[in-house]
């Protein structure tokens, strides 16, 4: 015969497996998302730097940048800051908590600009790998390795 103790020391070992496959599962999901959201913030960065080379400043939005392609659905708003060029990519979904992508522009010998990658407000583990390793000093709340 069964007794309590034996019976949820049971249904512990059923339930745990399964609790850690769907935190697996969601990670995936969030680092899938926001790999698609690197891809698209990159092309913005790409048109970023075409308006810059010809203009010699900063657009203020993405219309003035030329980027006229829909957003995904799991991008709630990517902002272009006008003072220093800083690209930031919010999420839409919940399980992000308001966190992002934020890239930093930087000018290159030759006047295009390079951009860098980091997170915001998400674990580092989610990020793209080339969000990984830089984290601006000036950006509380940045994912850390």
């Amino acid at each position: 015969m069964l007794d309590l103790f034996s019976v949820l020391y049971a249904s512990y070992l059923l339930v745990t497996p399964v609790q850690g496959s769907v935190a697996a599962y969601q990670a995936q999901q969030a680092r899938s998302e926001l790999a698609t959201a690197e891809q698209v913030a990159r092309a913005i960065g790409d048109d970023i730097g075409a308006y810059y080379l010809l203009n010699k400043r900063i657009p203020a939005d993405l219309k003035q940048a030329g980027y006229s392609k829909p957003l995904p659905d799991m991008i709630d708003s990517v902002q272009i800051r006008e003072r220093d060029g800083i690209l930031r990519v919010n999420m839409k979904d919940e399980r992000f908590a308001g966190g992002g992508l934020i890239f930093n522009p930087s000018l290159t010998e030759g006047g295009s600009i390079q951009w860098r990658c980091s997170g915001v407000r998400l674990p580092w583990y989610w990020l793209p790998a080339s969000c990984q390793a830089y984290r601006p000093a000036t950006q509380p709340g940045a994912a850390t390795p």
